[in-house]
């Protein structure tokens, strides 16, 4: 039921915003825009608030925030960093091709984020040096 209900507010979301394209109607996409950012953000904080209770409830706060933090850290330095990297690789490119530097930079900086949140926990190993045996 859950996933029906983010799949209906996403479909009227949609459903706004490509009407909106379509007669060109500015409000139309807004309000889809909208729409569609409340239903992510609604959604991803009643997922948070759900994890946050259940770490409380068995008395591992500490270890919620370790992971939220590591997350969210680790995926900003990554995202970061990969945008530093890809910059230093496109720089030759002549500048008729700043669109393609510009999507470069883009792909480059969401998949070092995703790159980075997703491997947190390889990463404060290797930092921390805990070696499993």
């Amino acid at each position: 039921m859950y996933i029906a209900i983010i799949l209906v507010l996403l479909g009227i979301a949609g459903i706004f915003i490509i009407s909106g394209l379509r007669n060109n109607n500015s409000s139309r996409i807004i309000t889809g825009v909208l729409i569609g950012l409340f239903t992510i953000g609604f959604f991803w904080f009643m997922d948070f608030w759900g994890d946050m209770l259940w770490f409380d409830a068995l008395g591992f706060n500490d270890r919620f925030w370790t992971y939220l933090l590591a997350q969210s850290i680790t995926g900003i330095v990554g995202a970061f960093l990969s945008l530093l990297i890809v910059t230093v690789l496109i720089y030759s490119i002549p500048s008729k091709g700043k669109y393609i530097k510009k999507i470069a930079q883009g792909l480059g900086f969401i998949i070092g984020g995703a790159w980075g949140f997703s491997n947190w926990e390889v990463i404060l190993k290797f930092w921390f040096r805990e070696i499993n045996t």
